[in-house]
């Protein structure tokens, strides 16, 4: 059984093109690639069968709904996250802390005499996610919001899945539309709905640069796209800047 190491196939799908086509940077290759959401990033069984049943129940079907309503609604100015949709979404950045391979190397240590490979996956993978849950790790600092893209440049998802910028804000692409702000709370954050933030093309174009070479200097596994062209561009452009 194909798992998805880190991202999961709910969110690389988003990024299908009109042929259900992703592209990827390979930064090992130094190429753009092309593949499916079924099976890029994919380990056979990096985690076992329980295990995906339990973060498809946990997480991954109800992120699917959120970003379901998310891309369908017309006006961006209609999407407010609920309670139960905050939850969601902080559940996700928690996931993809627990599920990053760095994050697995640094703990593995602690299960070496005690578990089998798979199941120091499952572990950290699960327990993890609970436990930054539980402790609201980050629910406490962070206010969680919706930023629509209303340029002709499309967001790229690094596979990571986050992309830090302006020092403490946070961002998940979730479609190449429209993804999640994690911004600092002013003083202790509440349930108070966070208006969603409208972004022109300047601001894509920097957040993907970002993107990039985040990507490149924390794991150089690869940027995702829905179009080839796009994100040939990009990686140019990033060389542009290394090279000045």
């Amino acid at each position: 059984m194909d798992s998805h190491i880190q991202l999961p196939k709910v969110v690389i799908k988003q990024f299908n093109d009109n042929n259900n086509l992703v592209y990827y940077y390979d930064f090992n290759f130094k190429r753009v690639k092309r593949g499916h959401a079924k099976t890029l990033y994919t380990e056979e069984d990096y985690y076992s069968e329980n295990a995906e049943k339990s973060l498809c129940s946990e997480l991954e079907t109800k992120l699917g709904k959120l970003i379901k309503n998310i891309r369908e609604t017309k006006f961006i100015e209609d999407v407010l996250l609920t309670a139960q949709d905050k939850e969601t979404v902080f559940l996700y950045l928690y996931s993809l802390n627990s599920r990053s391979p760095s994050f697995h190397q640094k703990t593995y240590t602690y299960f070496d005499e005690l578990l089998k490979v798979q199941e120091k996956h499952d572990y950290i993978a699960l327990h993890g996610m609970e436990l930054l849950k539980e402790n609201k790790l980050l629910d406490n600092i962070y206010q969680a919001g919706v930023i629509d893209n209303i340029s002709n440049l499309d967001f790229v998802l690094p596979a990571n899945g986050i992309v830090q910028f302006c020092k403490e804000s946070l961002f998940c692409p979730l479609t190449p539309k429209r993804g999640i702000i994690f911004e600092p709370a002013i003083g202790k954050a509440d349930d108070t709905a966070t208006p969603p933030l409208k972004v022109d093309e300047d601001f894509v174009l920097n957040l993907n640069i970002m993107a990039i070479e985040q990507e490149r200097k924390r794991e150089k596994r690869y940027v995702i796209a829905r179009d080839k062209e796009m994100l040939q561009f990009l990686i140019n452009q990033m060389d542009r800047c290394q090279n000045k």
